[in-house]
């Protein structure tokens, strides 16, 4: 009984793993920052491209959690030199903006849903 428990265990070890490692390639798949969707694939790629830590244990959830985000922001300016500048905008759909560089003709912007959302896409811009 044991061996078939030891067997079952392992078994969903492997299983776990082949998931992680899927979702460390589906961050580092990301092909359209402007687009990329709040979840577990971009929490991953700003862990990794932001943070520079690899692999999925403790990852906070970036792009869905203020708190989170807010950490993020923090990480910008002091690891990549960045201040990020956001705020509301007047797109019903997309209410949310972050944007980084001060002359309105050479700054990149993004809009998103919710805040963290907006925080971590223009992360990925400034991580690349």
């Amino acid at each position: 009984m044991l061996h078939f428990l030891r067997l079952g265990f392992s078994a969903q070890r492997n299983h776990q793993s082949s998931i992680n490692q899927e979702l460390i390639l589906s961050s580092m798949e990301i092909t359209d920052p402007y687009q990329a969707q709040p979840g577990e694939t971009l929490d991953l790629a700003i862990h990794s491209q932001v943070f520079g830590v690899s692999g999925v244990d403790n990852c906070p959830p970036y792009s869905t959690d203020d708190k989170e985000s807010n950490k993020v922001k923090r990480a910008l300016k002091s690891e990549f030199g960045v201040s990020i500048k956001t705020g509301k905008t007047q797109i019903r759909s997309k209410p949310y903006f972050a944007r980084y560089g001060s002359d309105p003709s050479s700054s990149t912007e993004v809009v998103a849903e919710t805040l963290p959302l907006a925080i971590c896409r223009v992360a990925l811009l400034i991580a690349q």
